[in-house]
């Protein structure tokens, strides 16, 4: 059982998803929603168009883990379990190796690898109650 704001007790299902803001994440967001589930998007950004009635859009930056605690009291404090999280944060550089930025490698490796790690770091108690 879940626990929802205002101590309601429901069987509802929650997913996490980040990267939610657009594209890909945003379509899973609603197709979750659609399903039923409690949803939690996360993202830096949303489309001023990306509102949805069952989402709930949260601030998140994966490269913070500042930012990764502040969305985790925000989750625990409406739900005591996670029942998935969806690592869907991520970004993309299209350059010939020899006009690459090694700054720029760096960054992409921050949110596609190290931020699905820190995500599953802070919120594994919450899916392992699932």
């Amino acid at each position: 059982m879940s626990k929802r704001r205002g101590g309601a007790v429901s069987n509802q299902q929650s997913v996490l998803i980040t990267g939610a803001g657009s594209g890909l994440g945003k379509a899973l967001s609603q197709t979750f929603a659609a399903a039923g589930y409690l949803v939690f998007a996360g993202d830096i950004l949303f489309q001023e168009d990306s509102s949805h009635p069952g989402i709930q859009q949260m601030e998140l930056d994966v490269t913070s883990k500042e930012s990764i605690q502040i969305l985790l009291k925000q989750v625990s404090g409406q739900v005591d379990k996670l029942n998935l999280l969806i690592n869907n944060a991520g970004v993309a550089y299209n350059f010939p190796l020899a006009e690459t930025d090694p700054e720029q490698v760096f960054d992409m490796l921050n949110v596609n690898s190290m931020g699905s790690l820190r995500m599953v770091h802070h919120f594994l108690p919450l899916l392992l109650k699932a």
